[in-house]
């Protein structure tokens, strides 16, 4: 309710914090690629705070990587969320893979067998 009476107000800016916490996959996706299409076409700014880096990566354009209290990268998604990257922020070996199809970046962590 928070959120439509803001965006009934014809914001210039948005600021979220994990607006689709809890949400299934398929309502996870409509609150982004509403987001999206808000941007683009009304160009309202969207800055949101997300955890899921694949998701931050198909739906922002711009990625700021926070680790520590610091920035430790900005930019486009393909730029700042490297192996490298998420690695040293995070503290765990992971893999970026780009799918072929989509282009879509997928991290995923190393995993170490017992």
């Amino acid at each position: 309710m928070a959120v439509a009476r803001a965006l009934a107000q014809e914001p210039e800016l948005l600021l979220l914090d994990e607006p689709a916490a809890f949400l299934d996959i398929k309502q996870e996706t409509l609150v982004y690629q509403r987001l999206s299409r808000l941007n683009r076409d009304h160009s309202t700014t969207v800055v949101s705070v997300l955890h899921n880096l694949n998701l931050a990566s198909v739906y922002f354009d711009r990625v700021v990587l926070l680790g520590r209290g610091r920035i430790a990268a900005v930019g486009a998604p393909a730029d700042v969320i490297t192996a490298d990257n998420v690695g040293t922020v995070f503290d765990i070996e992971v893999r970026v893979e780009r799918d072929e199809q989509s282009g879509q970046l997928n991290v995923l962590p190393k995993l170490v067998r017992p």
